[in-house]
């Protein structure tokens, strides 16, 4: 059972599902587990290649009885610790052996959980100390990633409304990644960069795009309205974006 709580469907087939349709099923018997709004993106992103799936309720005792009873060998976390759902559950025991992976890049630090698979790439060679869990090095990075289409290209700046002047310095991750410290590094490139553009991502909502746009307010007002939110993309628009930006940024930590 490959366990992914809502919300996480999207990347957990992006890394993932290459992995799971190729698992010999004379060995495996792979099920995702998921709630019901889990199982409608699953079924939107794989179309006709949906797999088993185990639908879940919302509430956490009740999810956990339907994976008990289930009887599951063992069970995938995809992540552990990135909502309450997905941290406690594994304090249930739900399967003989629990295992977690790269969906969270550290330890889960709880000892109901077995194993954590990683990569001898990855991982030095004192790592074990720094996992609670019997850490399991691969030769692979344990992920299978499709090659991107090349519907994008054809996209110009004009597309998202830029100009050819403008420099683009682009940052589309979640909006909660963009640590106060990161300010001073968009500030300071805009007061150099008369012609520069930061581009975030607003994300589904908006909330947490407003949230930092009165934080910009109080940190640059003198340089905020050259920061630019852009909606949520598709695929094709989002390398097509990428592909026309000047420079790619990362948030710190």
């Amino acid at each position: 059972g490959f366990v992914v709580s809502e919300g996480h469907e999207s990347v957990f087939l992006r890394l993932m599902w290459g992995i799971i349709r190729r698992l010999d099923t004379a060995e495996f018997d792979p099920v995702i587990i998921c709630t019901q709004r889990g199982a409608r993106i699953i079924a939107s992103i794989l179309r006709d290649d949906v797999p088993n799936l185990c639908v879940v309720p919302n509430r956490l005792d009740l999810m956990a009885e339907v994976i008990r009873n289930e009887r599951f060998n063992a069970l995938y976390h995809w992540e552990i610790s990135t909502d309450p759902v997905n941290y406690f559950l594994p304090f249930y025991g739900l399967a003989p052996v629990q295992c977690t992976g790269f969906g969270v890049p550290a330890t889960s630090g709880l000892s109901a959980v077995d194993y954590y698979f990683s990569s001898r790439l990855m991982e030095s060679d004192d790592a074990d100390k720094h996992y609670s869990e019997t850490l399991i090095r691969a030769d692979s990075l344990l992920a299978y990633m499709e090659h991107a289409t090349d519907n994008h290209i054809g996209k110009t700046r004009d597309s998202f409304g830029f100009s050819e002047e403008q420099n683009l310095y682009l940052c589309l991750q979640q909006n909660g990644k963009i640590h106060p410290d990161f300010d001073e590094v968009i500030s300071g490139i805009l007061r150099r960069d008369r012609q520069g553009r930061v581009v975030l991502s607003r994300g589904l909502s908006g909330y947490q795009a407003q949230v930092l746009l009165e934080r910009f307010n109080a940190t640059m007002p003198d340089v905020v309205d050259r920061i630019v939110f852009m909606p949520r993309l598709s695929e094709e628009d989002y390398l097509a974006l990428i592909g026309l930006g000047d420079v790619l940024l990362d948030p710190l930590y």
